[in-house]
């Protein structure tokens, strides 16, 4: 019974796995070869793009209040959290606190890898073949081939071979 129980199971993993990828590759603009290995949530999925050959874990949240660009080959690791939506506060003359919202995209270059619950925040452009650790959050941008750590995000080396390849 058990052998049973275990091949339905797998069975239906893998019509869940179809069934995601299809609703995914309907609704974002996707690239070919990109797969989607679990839920993802979203909001204004018609500010995503996802270049081809990526690949995008479960929980990660887009936040698009404008663009989110992955670029090509990128994977992106379970929970990560991009926002390109966002604010600030401002003090007025007369002491009271404002707030804004604004809307700033956020770009993913080619080859990079995001760690799992990372948090990439509006108007952030992560570079091509970064790295950013799990855990890390990310609020201003990246140079090609670093490795970012920490929250906030330093710089802690650089990648010295091209990972794309």
């Amino acid at each position: 019974m058990r052998i049973i129980t275990r091949k339905i199971s797998i069975v239906v993993r893998r019509i869940l796995f179809v069934f995601r990828n299809f609703y995914y590759k309907n609704i974002f603009d996707v690239g070919r070869n990109t797969v989607f290995l679990g839920r993802v949530f979203y909001y204004h999925s018609q500010y995503i793009k996802i270049g081809k050959n990526c690949s995008i874990n479960e929980g990660v949240f887009f936040n698009a209040g404008t663009n989110i660009i992955i670029h090509d080959n990128v994977a992106i690791s379970a929970g990560v959290f991009l926002t390109s939506a966002g604010g600030y506060t401002k003090l007025q003359k007369n002491g009271v606190a404002k707030t804004y919202h604004d809307n700033k995209a956020v770009e993913i270059g080619k080859g990079s890898w995001i760690g799992a619950n990372a948090t990439i925040l509006h108007g952030v452009k992560i570079g091509e073949n970064c790295i950013v650790a799990a855990g890390s959050v990310v609020g201003s941008n990246v140079e090609d081939g670093t490795v970012v750590v920490g929250n906030p995000a330093r710089v802690t080396s650089r990648v010295k071979a091209d990972v794309t390849k």
